[in-house]
Protein backbone atom coordinates (compact mmCIF):
# COMPACT_ATOMS: atom_id res chain seq x y z
CA UNK A 1 0.00 0.00 0.00
CA UNK A 2 1.60 2.88 -1.24
CA UNK A 3 -0.73 5.83 0.21
CA UNK A 4 -2.64 6.91 3.29
CA UNK A 5 -5.50 8.80 4.40
CA UNK A 6 -4.73 12.22 5.01
CA UNK A 7 -4.48 13.94 8.53
CA UNK A 8 -3.12 16.93 9.90
CA UNK A 9 -0.15 16.58 11.68
CA UNK A 10 0.22 15.78 15.49
CA UNK A 11 3.18 16.03 17.57
CA UNK A 12 3.09 13.90 20.91
CA UNK A 13 5.26 13.31 23.47
CA UNK A 14 6.16 9.67 24.49
CA UNK A 15 3.67 7.70 25.37
CA UNK A 16 2.60 4.06 25.30
CA UNK A 17 -0.84 4.93 24.81
CA UNK A 18 0.01 7.45 21.86
CA UNK A 19 1.44 4.16 20.19
CA UNK A 20 -1.38 1.90 20.50
CA UNK A 21 -4.08 4.41 19.48
CA UNK A 22 -2.07 3.86 15.66
CA UNK A 23 -4.13 0.56 13.69
CA UNK A 24 -2.33 -2.51 13.21
CA UNK A 25 -1.30 -2.74 9.35
CA UNK A 26 -3.85 -4.94 8.12
CA UNK A 27 -6.60 -2.60 9.82
CA UNK A 28 -5.13 0.78 8.66
CA UNK A 29 -4.97 -1.11 5.59
CA UNK A 30 -8.44 -2.30 5.30
CA UNK A 31 -9.88 1.50 6.76
CA UNK A 32 -8.18 2.84 4.04
CA UNK A 33 -10.06 0.65 1.56
CA UNK A 34 -13.35 1.07 3.18
CA UNK A 35 -12.98 5.04 2.96
CA UNK A 36 -12.41 5.17 -0.61
CA UNK A 37 -8.47 5.83 -0.31
CA UNK A 38 -7.34 4.65 -3.09
CA UNK A 39 -10.05 6.84 -5.78
CA UNK A 40 -8.80 9.65 -3.34
CA UNK A 41 -5.35 9.03 -4.25
CA UNK A 42 -5.68 8.39 -7.73
CA UNK A 43 -8.16 11.14 -8.65
CA UNK A 44 -6.86 13.98 -6.10
CA UNK A 45 -3.94 13.19 -4.46
CA UNK A 46 -1.86 12.48 -7.03
CA UNK A 47 -2.52 14.67 -9.76
CA UNK A 48 -2.00 17.85 -7.09
CA UNK A 49 1.59 15.91 -6.41
CA UNK A 50 2.41 16.22 -10.25
CA UNK A 51 1.11 18.79 -10.91
CA UNK A 52 3.28 20.75 -8.18
CA UNK A 53 6.28 18.93 -9.46
CA UNK A 54 6.61 16.97 -5.58
CA UNK A 55 5.89 13.66 -6.90
CA UNK A 56 9.65 13.04 -6.85
CA UNK A 57 10.11 14.95 -3.56
CA UNK A 58 7.53 13.93 -0.95
CA UNK A 59 5.28 11.10 -0.43
CA UNK A 60 2.85 9.76 1.26
CA UNK A 61 2.49 7.78 4.71
CA UNK A 62 0.10 5.41 6.07
CA UNK A 63 0.29 5.78 9.92
CA UNK A 64 0.53 2.16 11.46
CA UNK A 65 2.03 -0.51 13.60
CA UNK A 66 3.43 -3.40 13.32
CA UNK A 67 2.94 -4.83 17.30
CA UNK A 68 1.68 -3.70 20.47
CA UNK A 69 3.49 -2.15 22.84
CA UNK A 70 3.29 -3.00 26.40
CA UNK A 71 3.55 -1.07 29.38
CA UNK A 72 6.71 -1.88 30.26
CA UNK A 73 8.15 -1.69 26.92
CA UNK A 74 9.93 1.06 25.26
CA UNK A 75 10.32 1.63 21.67
CA UNK A 76 13.56 2.58 20.21
CA UNK A 77 14.30 3.67 16.78
CA UNK A 78 17.00 5.64 15.05
CA UNK A 79 17.73 8.36 12.25
CA UNK A 80 14.37 8.32 11.84
CA UNK A 81 13.45 4.85 11.30
CA UNK A 82 11.20 3.06 13.62
CA UNK A 83 12.36 -0.99 15.01
CA UNK A 84 10.83 -3.65 17.51
CA UNK A 85 10.12 -3.40 20.95
CA UNK A 86 12.40 -3.84 23.86
CA UNK A 87 11.88 -4.26 27.23
CA UNK A 88 13.28 -1.55 29.51
CA UNK A 89 15.62 -1.56 32.30
CA UNK A 90 12.84 -2.12 34.53
CA UNK A 91 11.79 -5.29 33.16
CA UNK A 92 14.85 -6.72 32.44
CA UNK A 93 16.90 -5.77 29.12
CA UNK A 94 17.85 -2.80 27.66
CA UNK A 95 16.77 -1.14 24.29
CA UNK A 96 18.99 -1.85 21.66
CA UNK A 97 19.26 -0.94 17.68
CA UNK A 98 17.21 -2.56 14.91
CA UNK A 99 18.77 -5.45 13.12
CA UNK A 100 17.87 -3.37 9.80
CA UNK A 101 18.58 -0.04 9.51
CA UNK A 102 16.74 0.97 6.24
CA UNK A 103 18.86 3.43 3.72
CA UNK A 104 17.78 6.17 1.90
CA UNK A 105 15.87 6.34 -1.53
CA UNK A 106 17.82 4.06 -4.24
CA UNK A 107 21.93 4.74 -3.06
CA UNK A 108 24.47 2.93 -3.97
CA UNK A 109 26.60 1.50 -1.11
CA UNK A 110 29.06 3.77 -1.62
CA UNK A 111 26.49 6.37 -1.03
CA UNK A 112 25.08 5.08 2.04
CA UNK A 113 25.74 6.12 5.64
CA UNK A 114 28.35 4.00 7.46
CA UNK A 115 25.62 3.85 9.76
CA UNK A 116 23.00 2.84 7.66
CA UNK A 117 25.04 -0.30 6.77
CA UNK A 118 25.33 -0.82 10.59
CA UNK A 119 22.94 -4.07 10.86
CA UNK A 120 22.27 -4.72 7.03
CA UNK A 121 25.20 -5.36 5.11
CA UNK A 122 24.41 -4.35 1.31
CA UNK A 123 28.12 -5.03 0.67
CA UNK A 124 28.10 -8.59 1.11
CA UNK A 125 24.88 -8.86 -1.14
CA UNK A 126 26.86 -10.29 -3.88
CA UNK A 127 28.82 -12.96 -1.29
CA UNK A 128 25.08 -13.73 -0.32
CA UNK A 129 24.16 -14.40 -3.46
CA UNK A 130 27.14 -16.69 -3.92
CA UNK A 131 26.36 -18.68 -0.96
CA UNK A 132 22.99 -19.69 -2.56
CA UNK A 133 25.63 -21.27 -5.47
CA UNK A 134 24.73 -18.48 -7.93
CA UNK A 135 27.52 -17.24 -9.86
CA UNK A 136 27.42 -13.22 -9.02
CA UNK A 137 30.77 -12.51 -10.39
CA UNK A 138 30.83 -9.13 -12.27
CA UNK A 139 27.00 -8.09 -11.11
CA UNK A 140 26.59 -4.99 -9.79
CA UNK A 141 23.55 -3.27 -7.56
CA UNK A 142 22.17 -1.00 -10.36
CA UNK A 143 19.68 0.21 -8.07
CA UNK A 144 17.30 0.40 -5.14
CA UNK A 145 13.63 0.58 -4.87
CA UNK A 146 11.86 0.96 -1.36
CA UNK A 147 8.27 0.01 -0.71
CA UNK A 148 6.14 -0.02 2.59
CA UNK A 149 6.99 -3.56 3.11
CA UNK A 150 10.17 -4.34 1.27
CA UNK A 151 13.36 -2.99 -0.36
CA UNK A 152 14.20 -4.26 -3.72
CA UNK A 153 18.29 -4.44 -4.85
CA UNK A 154 18.22 -4.67 -8.56
CA UNK A 155 21.17 -6.71 -9.43
CA UNK A 156 22.39 -6.28 -12.93
CA UNK A 157 25.02 -8.35 -14.58
CA UNK A 158 28.18 -7.34 -16.61
CA UNK A 159 27.89 -5.57 -19.76
CA UNK A 160 29.62 -8.96 -21.51
CA UNK A 161 27.39 -11.18 -19.51
CA UNK A 162 25.10 -13.79 -22.44
CA UNK A 163 21.84 -13.15 -23.31
CA UNK A 164 20.68 -15.82 -20.83
CA UNK A 165 22.37 -13.73 -17.65
CA UNK A 166 18.71 -13.10 -15.89
CA UNK A 167 18.63 -9.60 -14.16
CA UNK A 168 18.07 -10.30 -10.36
CA UNK A 169 16.19 -8.65 -7.59
CA UNK A 170 16.83 -9.59 -3.86
CA UNK A 171 13.17 -8.54 -2.27
CA UNK A 172 14.51 -7.78 1.55
CA UNK A 173 11.04 -7.35 4.10
CA UNK A 174 11.66 -3.73 5.97
CA UNK A 175 9.89 -5.10 9.31
CA UNK A 176 11.63 -7.72 10.18
CA UNK A 177 13.84 -8.75 13.68
CA UNK A 178 15.11 -11.98 14.72
CA UNK A 179 11.88 -12.45 17.78
CA UNK A 180 9.42 -11.47 14.44
CA UNK A 181 7.81 -14.81 13.59
CA UNK A 182 4.66 -13.68 11.83
CA UNK A 183 6.79 -12.04 9.50
CA UNK A 184 9.08 -14.72 8.94
CA UNK A 185 5.68 -17.02 8.49
CA UNK A 186 4.75 -14.47 5.80
CA UNK A 187 7.94 -14.72 3.58
CA UNK A 188 8.13 -18.30 3.90
CA UNK A 189 4.25 -17.89 2.12
CA UNK A 190 5.24 -15.94 -0.36
CA UNK A 191 7.91 -17.93 -1.33
CA UNK A 192 5.55 -20.92 -1.30
CA UNK A 193 3.41 -19.18 -3.55
CA UNK A 194 6.12 -18.21 -6.03
CA UNK A 195 7.75 -21.71 -6.20
CA UNK A 196 4.17 -22.95 -6.85
CA UNK A 197 3.38 -20.84 -10.03
CA UNK A 198 7.18 -21.95 -11.14
CA UNK A 199 5.54 -25.28 -11.09
CA UNK A 200 2.82 -25.03 -12.58
CA UNK A 201 4.35 -22.99 -15.02
CA UNK A 202 2.73 -19.77 -14.62
CA UNK A 203 4.84 -17.31 -16.94
CA UNK A 204 3.71 -13.97 -15.62
CA UNK A 205 5.53 -14.38 -11.77
CA UNK A 206 8.75 -13.56 -10.97
CA UNK A 207 11.02 -16.69 -10.41
CA UNK A 208 12.55 -17.77 -7.25
CA UNK A 209 16.38 -18.23 -7.34
CA UNK A 210 16.76 -18.57 -4.25
CA UNK A 211 16.24 -17.40 -0.25
CA UNK A 212 17.48 -17.39 3.51
CA UNK A 213 14.90 -16.63 5.57
CA UNK A 214 17.44 -16.36 8.37
CA UNK A 215 19.33 -13.62 9.90
CA UNK A 216 22.84 -16.26 9.74
CA UNK A 217 23.78 -15.08 6.25
CA UNK A 218 26.37 -12.68 4.81
CA UNK A 219 24.04 -9.51 4.80
CA UNK A 220 22.59 -10.39 8.27
CA UNK A 221 18.74 -10.32 7.55
CA UNK A 222 16.36 -12.76 5.35
CA UNK A 223 15.73 -12.50 1.63
CA UNK A 224 14.53 -13.78 -1.18
CA UNK A 225 16.35 -13.93 -4.69
CA UNK A 226 13.53 -13.45 -7.90
CA UNK A 227 14.04 -12.71 -11.34
CA UNK A 228 14.03 -9.15 -12.19
CA UNK A 229 10.92 -7.86 -14.63
CA UNK A 230 12.42 -5.31 -17.05
CA UNK A 231 9.99 -2.98 -17.54
CA UNK A 232 7.57 0.32 -16.07
CA UNK A 233 4.84 -0.05 -13.30
CA UNK A 234 1.28 0.60 -15.41
CA UNK A 235 0.22 4.13 -15.03
CA UNK A 236 -3.62 4.02 -14.96
CA UNK A 237 -6.43 6.55 -13.77
CA UNK A 238 -9.85 7.57 -15.55
CA UNK A 239 -8.42 9.28 -18.32
CA UNK A 240 -5.01 7.40 -18.94
CA UNK A 241 -4.01 5.39 -20.88
CA UNK A 242 -6.59 5.86 -23.83
CA UNK A 243 -8.99 3.73 -24.45
CA UNK A 244 -7.80 1.42 -27.38
CA UNK A 245 -4.55 1.34 -25.13
CA UNK A 246 -6.77 0.58 -22.47
CA UNK A 247 -8.57 -2.71 -24.03
CA UNK A 248 -5.30 -4.35 -25.07
CA UNK A 249 -3.85 -3.98 -21.30
CA UNK A 250 -7.59 -4.70 -19.94
CA UNK A 251 -7.65 -7.97 -22.22
CA UNK A 252 -4.23 -9.15 -21.09
CA UNK A 253 -5.11 -8.45 -17.53
CA UNK A 254 -7.85 -11.06 -18.36
CA UNK A 255 -5.84 -13.99 -20.23
CA UNK A 256 -3.41 -13.60 -16.90
CA UNK A 257 -6.51 -14.35 -14.24
CA UNK A 258 -7.85 -16.72 -16.38
CA UNK A 259 -3.93 -18.70 -16.79
CA UNK A 260 -3.85 -18.28 -13.03
CA UNK A 261 -7.28 -19.85 -12.45
CA UNK A 262 -6.75 -22.89 -14.55
CA UNK A 263 -2.80 -23.35 -14.12
CA UNK A 264 -3.80 -23.64 -10.38
CA UNK A 265 -7.01 -24.82 -9.73
CA UNK A 266 -7.40 -27.50 -7.84
CA UNK A 267 -10.59 -29.58 -5.90
CA UNK A 268 -10.68 -29.07 -2.27
CA UNK A 269 -12.56 -31.21 0.51
CA UNK A 270 -14.37 -28.19 2.06
CA UNK A 271 -17.36 -26.39 -0.05
CA UNK A 272 -16.42 -22.83 -0.54
CA UNK A 273 -19.75 -22.25 1.93
CA UNK A 274 -18.11 -24.54 4.81
CA UNK A 275 -14.91 -22.57 3.63
CA UNK A 276 -16.35 -18.80 4.16
CA UNK A 277 -18.45 -19.72 6.92
CA UNK A 278 -15.65 -20.83 8.70
CA UNK A 279 -13.94 -17.15 7.93
CA UNK A 280 -17.24 -15.69 9.20
CA UNK A 281 -16.89 -17.75 12.46
CA UNK A 282 -13.19 -17.13 12.96
CA UNK A 283 -14.34 -13.12 12.46
CA UNK A 284 -17.18 -13.38 15.36
CA UNK A 285 -15.01 -14.70 17.78
CA UNK A 286 -12.51 -12.10 17.47
CA UNK A 287 -15.44 -9.53 17.86
CA UNK A 288 -16.95 -11.74 20.78
CA UNK A 289 -13.48 -11.33 22.47
CA UNK A 290 -13.51 -7.75 21.97
CA UNK A 291 -10.28 -7.83 19.28
CA UNK A 292 -11.70 -6.14 16.89
CA UNK A 293 -13.47 -3.09 17.37
CA UNK A 294 -15.84 -1.36 15.29
CA UNK A 295 -17.63 -4.24 14.52
CA UNK A 296 -20.20 -5.74 16.51
CA UNK A 297 -21.62 -9.16 16.58
CA UNK A 298 -24.51 -7.93 15.16
CA UNK A 299 -22.57 -6.73 12.29
CA UNK A 300 -21.46 -11.02 11.90
CA UNK A 301 -24.81 -12.16 12.39
CA UNK A 302 -25.68 -10.21 9.43
CA UNK A 303 -23.05 -11.18 7.16
CA UNK A 304 -23.71 -15.00 7.70
CA UNK A 305 -27.28 -14.58 7.10
CA UNK A 306 -26.49 -13.15 3.43
CA UNK A 307 -23.55 -15.62 2.56
CA UNK A 308 -26.02 -18.23 1.12
CA UNK A 309 -27.85 -15.77 -1.22
CA UNK A 310 -24.67 -14.22 -2.24
CA UNK A 311 -23.28 -18.02 -3.01
CA UNK A 312 -26.09 -19.21 -4.41
CA UNK A 313 -25.24 -23.24 -6.10
CA UNK A 314 -22.17 -22.12 -6.44
CA UNK A 315 -21.94 -22.67 -2.21
CA UNK A 316 -21.84 -26.51 -3.10
CA UNK A 317 -18.38 -26.32 -5.29
CA UNK A 318 -15.27 -27.58 -3.99
CA UNK A 319 -13.46 -25.61 -6.45
CA UNK A 320 -10.23 -23.73 -6.00
CA UNK A 321 -7.99 -21.55 -7.41
CA UNK A 322 -4.82 -19.20 -6.72
CA UNK A 323 -6.18 -15.06 -6.43
CA UNK A 324 -3.57 -12.99 -6.19
CA UNK A 325 -4.88 -10.60 -3.46
CA UNK A 326 -4.06 -6.93 -5.16
CA UNK A 327 -3.92 -7.66 -8.56
CA UNK A 328 -4.24 -3.90 -10.08
CA UNK A 329 -2.14 -1.52 -12.64
CA UNK A 330 0.27 -0.84 -9.45
CA UNK A 331 1.23 -4.07 -9.71
CA UNK A 332 1.73 -4.88 -13.26
CA UNK A 333 4.79 -4.38 -15.10
CA UNK A 334 4.77 -3.16 -19.10
CA UNK A 335 6.95 -2.35 -21.41
CA UNK A 336 7.00 0.67 -23.73
CA UNK A 337 3.86 -1.00 -26.49
CA UNK A 338 1.88 -1.79 -23.09
CA UNK A 339 3.11 -5.53 -23.18
CA UNK A 340 2.42 -6.79 -19.79
CA UNK A 341 5.99 -7.92 -18.95
CA UNK A 342 4.90 -9.11 -15.34
CA UNK A 343 3.23 -8.97 -12.10
CA UNK A 344 4.64 -8.59 -9.04
CA UNK A 345 3.54 -8.28 -5.42
CA UNK A 346 2.53 -11.50 -4.42
CA UNK A 347 2.34 -11.08 -0.79
CA UNK A 348 -1.55 -11.36 -0.15
CA UNK A 349 -1.79 -14.11 -2.81
CA UNK A 350 -3.61 -17.11 -1.59
CA UNK A 351 -5.85 -20.68 -2.49
CA UNK A 352 -9.37 -19.54 -2.56
CA UNK A 353 -13.01 -21.12 -3.17
CA UNK A 354 -13.45 -20.01 -7.49
CA UNK A 355 -16.05 -17.85 -6.69
CA UNK A 356 -13.27 -15.20 -4.87
CA UNK A 357 -10.26 -16.50 -7.56
CA UNK A 358 -12.77 -15.59 -10.87
CA UNK A 359 -14.22 -12.32 -9.22
CA UNK A 360 -13.71 -8.82 -10.62
CA UNK A 361 -10.14 -7.37 -9.48
CA UNK A 362 -10.03 -4.65 -7.31
CA UNK A 363 -9.33 -2.31 -9.68
CA UNK A 364 -12.46 -2.73 -11.37
CA UNK A 365 -14.56 -2.00 -8.19
CA UNK A 366 -16.64 0.53 -7.37
CA UNK A 367 -14.55 3.60 -6.01
CA UNK A 368 -17.28 4.49 -3.48
CA UNK A 369 -19.71 2.69 -1.82
CA UNK A 370 -22.66 4.69 -2.53
CA UNK A 371 -21.19 5.87 -5.83
CA UNK A 372 -22.02 3.65 -8.87
CA UNK A 373 -18.87 2.65 -11.03
CA UNK A 374 -17.79 5.67 -13.31
CA UNK A 375 -18.78 5.19 -17.32
CA UNK A 376 -14.42 4.42 -17.78
CA UNK A 377 -15.57 1.74 -14.51
CA UNK A 378 -17.92 -0.13 -16.64
CA UNK A 379 -16.52 -0.02 -19.83
CA UNK A 380 -13.19 -1.37 -18.17
CA UNK A 381 -14.91 -4.51 -16.74
CA UNK A 382 -16.81 -5.02 -20.67
CA UNK A 383 -13.20 -4.34 -22.31
CA UNK A 384 -11.98 -7.59 -19.12
CA UNK A 385 -14.71 -9.89 -19.94
CA UNK A 386 -15.05 -9.40 -23.30
CA UNK A 387 -11.58 -11.16 -23.79
CA UNK A 388 -12.22 -14.26 -22.06
CA UNK A 389 -16.10 -14.65 -23.83
CA UNK A 390 -15.33 -17.10 -26.27
CA UNK A 391 -13.28 -19.07 -23.91
CA UNK A 392 -14.70 -22.40 -23.83
CA UNK A 393 -12.92 -23.22 -20.74
CA UNK A 394 -14.72 -23.89 -17.07
CA UNK A 395 -12.73 -21.55 -15.28
CA UNK A 396 -13.43 -18.81 -18.22
CA UNK A 397 -17.22 -19.82 -17.55
CA UNK A 398 -17.06 -18.99 -13.54
CA UNK A 399 -15.29 -15.40 -14.80
CA UNK A 400 -18.16 -14.83 -17.15
CA UNK A 401 -21.09 -15.28 -14.34
CA UNK A 402 -19.08 -13.66 -11.26
CA UNK A 403 -17.57 -10.48 -13.59
CA UNK A 404 -21.58 -9.99 -14.97
CA UNK A 405 -23.77 -11.15 -12.61
CA UNK A 406 -26.40 -7.96 -12.71
CA UNK A 407 -25.60 -7.81 -9.00
CA UNK A 408 -21.64 -7.75 -9.55
CA UNK A 409 -20.84 -5.16 -7.28
CA UNK A 410 -23.05 -6.32 -4.18
CA UNK A 411 -21.86 -9.83 -4.33
CA UNK A 412 -18.24 -8.90 -5.52
CA UNK A 413 -17.92 -6.42 -1.98
CA UNK A 414 -19.66 -9.04 0.14
CA UNK A 415 -17.09 -11.75 -0.31
CA UNK A 416 -14.49 -9.03 0.12
CA UNK A 417 -15.87 -8.41 3.62
CA UNK A 418 -15.33 -12.07 4.41
CA UNK A 419 -11.63 -11.51 3.94
CA UNK A 420 -11.48 -7.35 4.99
CA UNK A 421 -12.66 -5.84 8.55
CA UNK A 422 -12.96 -2.56 6.64
CA UNK A 423 -14.94 -3.95 4.06
CA UNK A 424 -17.26 -5.48 6.76
CA UNK A 425 -17.78 -2.41 8.70
CA UNK A 426 -18.08 -0.13 5.10
CA UNK A 427 -20.97 -2.84 4.44
CA UNK A 428 -22.66 -2.98 7.90
CA UNK A 429 -22.97 0.80 7.90
CA UNK A 430 -24.90 0.78 4.89
CA UNK A 431 -27.34 -1.72 5.60
CA UNK A 432 -25.66 -4.28 3.22
CA UNK A 433 -27.26 -2.78 0.52
CA UNK A 434 -25.66 -0.63 -2.23
CA UNK A 435 -28.15 2.33 -3.73
CA UNK A 436 -26.98 0.79 -7.35
CA UNK A 437 -26.36 -2.88 -6.87
CA UNK A 438 -29.18 -4.91 -4.82
CA UNK A 439 -28.46 -8.95 -4.04
CA UNK A 440 -31.02 -10.53 -6.55
CA UNK A 441 -31.69 -13.50 -5.03
CA UNK A 442 -32.98 -16.15 -7.23
CA UNK A 443 -34.46 -19.62 -6.80
CA UNK A 444 -32.33 -22.64 -7.75
CA UNK A 445 -33.50 -23.74 -10.49
CA UNK A 446 -33.52 -20.26 -12.06
CA UNK A 447 -29.63 -20.18 -10.96
CA UNK A 448 -28.97 -23.59 -12.30
CA UNK A 449 -30.86 -22.61 -16.08
CA UNK A 450 -28.44 -19.34 -15.70
CA UNK A 451 -25.33 -21.18 -15.37
CA UNK A 452 -25.98 -24.36 -17.88
CA UNK A 453 -26.93 -21.39 -20.63
CA UNK A 454 -23.89 -18.95 -19.81
CA UNK A 455 -24.08 -16.83 -22.41
CA UNK A 456 -21.92 -13.99 -21.03
CA UNK A 457 -23.57 -14.33 -17.51
CA UNK A 458 -25.45 -11.67 -17.01
CA UNK A 459 -28.46 -13.23 -15.25
CA UNK A 460 -27.43 -14.20 -12.02
CA UNK A 461 -24.14 -16.59 -10.11
CA UNK A 462 -23.99 -19.96 -11.22
CA UNK A 463 -22.24 -23.38 -10.57
CA UNK A 464 -18.41 -24.31 -11.38
CA UNK A 465 -18.92 -28.14 -10.90
CA UNK A 466 -16.68 -30.54 -9.69
CA UNK A 467 -15.90 -32.08 -12.45
CA UNK A 468 -14.75 -28.72 -13.69
CA UNK A 469 -11.57 -29.56 -11.38
CA UNK A 470 -11.14 -33.55 -11.43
Amino acid sequence: MAAAAVASPVVAPYSHDHFQSLPMMGDARDRFLASDGEALVANFIKPFFVAKGMDRTLGLAMMHRHFDLHAKDHFHGTHAYTVSAWATKEGGQIPKGPPYEAPSPRPLPDQMDPQQRQFFKSENILAAISALGINSEGFFLDSEFRGGQCHIFKLSPPADAGVDTETLAMRVPAYMDPGCRDAKIDLRTELRTLQTLQEKGFPWAPRCRGSSLSFDNAVRHPFVLLTWVDGVELSWDENVPARAVRDKVLAQMAAIQLTLIECTQENGVATAAAYLKRLAANRLTRVTEGKMPGLSEQDCADQQALLAAVLGPDGEDTALAMDHGDFKPDNVIVDEEYNIKGVIDWAFAGVVPMARAAGLPRFLWPTDLLTAPSPTIRADRQAYIAAVAAHPSQAASCMRRWQTVRDVDIRTLFLESLFSKGMHAALARVGWKLPYSELVVQHAAEEQRAAKSDDGGDRGSGVLGREAVA
